[in-house]
């Protein structure tokens, strides 16, 4: 995984860990293109449930419910936030990230 220095600190931020910038870039199910080439992804809440209470890694699901990480087109994560009421950010969604 590769972050921006933005990232990290916003991740610090918001709360969202390492690992889980890195379960959400493993298992993210979907995803919507933003502008300048860039994406937003998260974990479907389908997924989630079918990893059960935790990724294979140790990392908590319910943690990860509404974290989106937007990666730009070279796979840099450029930051990461929760969005957990709001689906605007989400919409024009493309199924089948893998």
């Amino acid at each position: 995984m590769i972050c921006s220095h933005h990232a990290v600190v916003r991740g610090r931020q918001r709360g969202i860990t390492p690992a889980q910038i890195d379960a959400v870039i493993a298992y993210a199910d979907k995803e919507a293109r933003r502008g300048s080439g860039c994406a937003s992804i998260w974990i479907s809440r389908r997924e989630l449930r079918r990893l059960g209470p935790s990724t294979p890694e140790g990392v908590s699901t319910d943690r990860l419910r509404g974290v989106t990480v937007l990666q730009s087109g070279d796979q840099v994560s450029v930051t990461v936030f929760r969005n957990l009421k709001s689906k605007v950010y989400r919409r024009h969604s493309v199924e089948g990230r893998r």
